[in-house]
């Protein structure tokens, strides 16, 4: 987030530049702890809807030209993503089997 971004427009700036994708942000749904050293975040989980572009790689201007990490973006289902080894999905993964579990996630929670 940018100084005096708020949560909604930042994840939808986020979106836009790493995806190309223009998004509607809706309902909060819940807030991720997350302490993965060196990292320590605080993550929220927002319902959004896609309202315009196609899905392809953006660019991150947190990094230079040379240093992109964004490698790839795909829409992928939970079969897939539960094929994926686990040290490269997000812990809800491990606690969510179906989308609906995790749009019924709420409150407070640490991975």
């Amino acid at each position: 987030m940018e100084f005096g971004e708020s949560a909604a427009s930042a994840l939808s700036r986020e979106f836009l530049e790493e995806t190309r994708l223009v998004v509607e942000v809706g309902e909060m749904l819940f807030v991720n702890e997350l302490i993965l050293p060196p990292l320590h975040a605080v993550e929220i989980f927002f319902q959004v809807k896609i309202i315009s572009g196609d899905l392809s790689i953006g660019f991150d201007p947190e990094f230079s030209d040379g240093n992109q990490i964004l490698q790839e973006v795909d829409f992928m289902s939970m079969e897939d993503i539960k094929l994926l080894p686990q040290n490269q999905v997000h812990g809800l993964f491990r606690k969510c089997e179906t989308l609906e579990d995790i749009l019924s996630l709420r409150g407070y929670m640490t991975d």
